[in-house]
């Protein structure tokens, strides 16, 4: 009987960020425009039994200007997922997972000018209710 003792794992990691696009719908110029986001995720363990562990990634993005049914774009910073799996026929005498695999949950967006939340945006909707640190 192999053991996780013994080594065999393979672990991979892979980056990404998230392009977004924000539109002035309006006929008057926004000024001092700021955009917070956070990225959800769950995050995997390899070995262990527990769930995935909910994690965030928060960051922002501020436009000095933007002109009528003007759009800009811009990219999150990046993040990283790994995935993380035992080879052969190795397992966990403990009965652990012998796969962990971090997920995207999805991102929400809240637009700010002046200080004062005048629209916001999640995919999935559902995570309008989070709190966005």
């Amino acid at each position: 009987m192999r053991t996780a003792s013994d080594g065999g794992v393979n672990q991979t990691r892979e980056r990404w960020v998230y392009d977004l696009t924000i539109e002035n719908k309006t006929f008057k110029e926004l000024t001092n425009v700021d955009l917070k986001y956070v990225i959800f995720f769950k995050q995997e363990q390899l070995g262990v039994k527990a769930a995935a562990t909910p994690r965030q990634q928060s960051g922002s993005f501020s436009i000095d200007d933007l002109k009528p049914h003007e759009k800009k774009s811009f990219s999150t910073n990046p993040g990283e997922l790994n995935k993380s799996n035992l080879v052969g026929h190795w397992h966990y005498e403990s009965g652990a997972k012998p796969n962990a695999q971090d997920t995207l949950v999805g991102i929400a967006m809240r637009v700010y000018q002046g200080g004062q939340q005048f629209a916001e945006f999640a995919s999935p909707s559902t995570l309008l209710r989070e709190k966005l640190d």
